[in-house]
């Protein structure tokens, strides 16, 4: 229990205040997984799939993983499938086939549940099997990483373990759980080398299994490692450290944000985009100037209108209803909320999808400007659009006009 404590929080697997669903198939590892993360207090559910290849066996195994569910006053999630069906409508082997459906049903759980992630049983000894079976097909050097503790919504805590220690865990409990029988048969690959090849090669080394795993983690690193440097020299000189440097490695959401002293990395779909850091409150009123780097001045002039006046056509310039606007005009960065009517629409709409709908950047989208009057109504969208009820029309007699200089 204290190497699978130290395992999730080397890795970050798990939180104590999270929600996670665990992938519960009755068996050894499994059913140690459930116990185990709930002796440590994790807050968890599970899911069973029924692919009813095993006739009562199968039958079997969901009767008792809803037992062992009930008795531990964990929920229980259970689905069955036509798996044979599925197999010959896609094309794809059976096991291919479980495992696109097992996987897709729990994501749609975990969906539905709002859980943080979903927990998976592989050990030390899957990574073995992988790894060797990765060797029989023919593999670079990626293959013989193994398994990761981490894969999008998937998490395995237990590959610090083998089996022999989850099965002494299980003993020491008194807990039972089901068996496979398939798993029993030397009849594909894993099962060969599960049941014949690593135990022979424990028998020449003891050490094996370790061995195996610590070479996967060694060529893991050594890959990560040589990215990491490359983005590090590069990151390096706008004042990111190493910590950062890894984090942002890890990055897969679009639109995080990294600091340094000076400048700011943001992650933006397949690209990072650097840019320093504004230091200074983008917000002023009329004709007051922004000091430092990041100064803007907000001008604005008020004009009769006459018959010899008409309306600036520049998006860089805003001419607006004077009568309509609660003075006076600031300006400042846009926020998250923000609405306004776009010039020529009626309803309101997010200054963001407004942006996003003239496919602005997403770094320029973060420093767009906005004026807005005494009670806070964007009036425009600077150099973008203007608001619509603020428009010149036929009862206008003044009008305001609005720009912005850096």
């Amino acid at each position: 229990m204290n190497k699978l404590r130290s395992y999730i929080a080397k890795h970050d697997l798990l939180s104590l205040d999270g929600k996670y669903l665990v992938a519960l198939s009755g068996g050894a590892d499994s059913v140690a997984l459930l116990l185990m993360l709930t002796d440590i207090g994790y807050k968890v559910e599970a899911a069973h799939c029924n692919f009813h290849l095993r006739g009562d066996e199968s039958n079997r195994d969901e009767k008792f993983v809803r037992e062992l569910c009930e008795r531990l006053n964990i929920p229980l999630h259970t689905t069955s499938f036509d798996t044979l069906a599925y197999s010959r409508e896609k094309k794809i082997s059976i096991e291919m086939a479980a495992r696109d459906l097992r996987y897709d049903y729990f994501l749609r759980v975990k969906t539905e549940i709002k859980a943080d992630a979903i927990c998976i049983a592989h050990h030390k000894d899957d990574i073995v099997e992988t790894v060797l079976i990765n060797l029989i097909r023919g593999t670079g050097i990626k293959g013989l990483t193994g398994i990761r503790p981490k894969n999008g919504d998937i998490v395995r805590p237990l590959l610090c373990l083998d089996k022999s220690e989850i099965l002494s865990y299980l003993h020491q409990r008194h807990q039972t759980y089901v068996t496979d029988s398939t798993n029993l048969v030397p009849d594909v690959v894993r099962n060969k080398l599960r049941l014949n090849v690593i135990p022979m090669l424990k028998e020449i080394n003891p050490a094996f299994v370790d061995n195996v795993v610590r070479m996967a983690d060694n060529i893991t690193d050594a890959i990560a490692g040589t990215a990491e440097n490359e983005l590090f020299n590069i990151l390096s000189v706008f004042g990111f450290n190493g910590k950062q440097t890894r984090q942002i490695a890890d990055v897969t959401q679009s639109g995080k944000i990294f600091t340094s002293a000076a400048y700011e990395l943001l992650v933006d779909r397949d690209k990072y985009i650097i840019s320093r850091r504004q230091t200074a409150d983008i917000s002023s009123s009329i004709d007051s100037k922004i000091s430092g780097e990041s100064g803007f001045s907000l001008i604005t002039t008020i004009i009769d209108i006459d018959e010899t006046f008409s309306v600036p056509r520049d998006k860089c310039c805003a001419c607006l209803d004077a009568d309509l606007v609660n003075m006076p005009v600031t300006l400042r960065q846009v926020q998250t909320g923000d609405k306004f009517v776009p010039f020529g629409m009626k309803g309101k709409k997010l200054v963001s999808d407004f942006l996003t709908d003239i496919k602005m950047p997403l770094t320029d989208k973060r420093r767009q400007l906005v004026a807005i009057d005494s009670t806070g109504e964007i009036l425009w969208v600077v150099n973008q659009r203007p608001d619509n009820r603020y428009r010149i029309t036929d009862k206008t007699t003044k009008a305001l006009l609005l720009s912005v200089e850096s």
